[in-house]
């Protein structure tokens, strides 16, 4: 149990660290230089540069700063709208839960790359939709989560005695319930952030997410193609923090989980 709180705070550190790099960093990514136009890695310019000179180190931190801020929201607001809808399903009749309960469960039934790509091709491509779309596309997942770990808790003694004592569903819920699910819901919200990076570099990559002048991690691998052999920094560099941002937080997910068996 030590050993995982211990993992726990070294990886909250990380992340803290490099969600904050990026928003303090200085660097313009906008800025053309086409005298230093595909530039190796250097001290000048430690990422290289691309094919108009701009400094790839200052174009990786702003996509990390869309893609993380894009995700955060998107999957920060899914988790407070699912909690609120799963806790209503939750206290609905037995005819009403069945509906509802079976609504989630037919949109989780596609994959959440392919339901993404499907509603977000209904609007004007953007940071806006692409926030609208994965809010939607991870809603459902909160819903149910709420819904099957707040079955098993009502069948507790402590709920049945704050039952028999006539406390209110809302201070039973805000008390209770919620309480209860705050390590599994951060365990889900960590796994729906990783889910959402990736998906908002892929919707990015194939045109239908973040649009230029903005740079995001998919926009950077998208037109870093046709240089990809002449200046391969400009593919690696924002491939590798993806892939390390990635990481980071499936590590985190495990590691909630394994406190969720532990408890």
């Amino acid at each position: 149990m030590l050993r995982t709180e211990r993992k726990l705070k070294f990886l909250f550190v990380s992340l803290g660290i490099i969600v904050l790099i990026p928003f303090l960093f200085p660097g313009d990514p906008y800025t053309q230089r086409y005298t230093h136009r595909l530039q190796a890695p250097s001290r000048a310019h430690l990422f290289g540069t691309d094919e108009f000179g701009r400094d790839m180190i200052a174009r990786v931190f702003q996509g990390m700063r869309v893609s993380l801020l894009v995700s955060f929201f998107s999957c920060s607001v899914a988790l407070v709208l699912g909690s609120i809808f799963g806790m209503f399903v939750l206290f609905s009749s037995v005819r009403l839960q069945w509906i509802l309960r079976f609504i989630p469960t037919m949109i989780m039934a596609f994959p959440p790359i392919l339901l993404a790509l499907c509603l977000v091709s209904l609007w004007i491509p953007g940071v806006l939709t692409l926030g609208i779309t994965l809010t939607i596309v991870f809603i459902p997942v909160f819903i149910q989560l709420v819904d099957n770990e707040g079955n098993m808790l009502m069948g507790n003694t402590y709920i049945n005695a704050a039952k028999t004592f006539g406390i209110s569903r809302f201070s039973l819920v805000s008390w209770h319930l919620l309480p209860a699910l705050r390590i599994p819901l951060l365990a889900q919200w960590s796994s729906v952030m990783l889910i959402a990076i990736q998906i908002e570099a892929a919707l990015s990559f194939i045109g239908l997410g973040v649009q230029p002048p903005v740079a995001s991690w998919g926009t950077l691998l998208l037109y870093s193609r046709r240089y990809f052999i002449q200046a391969p920094w400009i593919a690696i560099m924002p491939a590798a923090s993806l892939c390390v941002v990635s990481l980071l937080f499936f590590m985190l997910t495990r590691l909630l989980g394994k406190g969720i068996r532990l408890t």
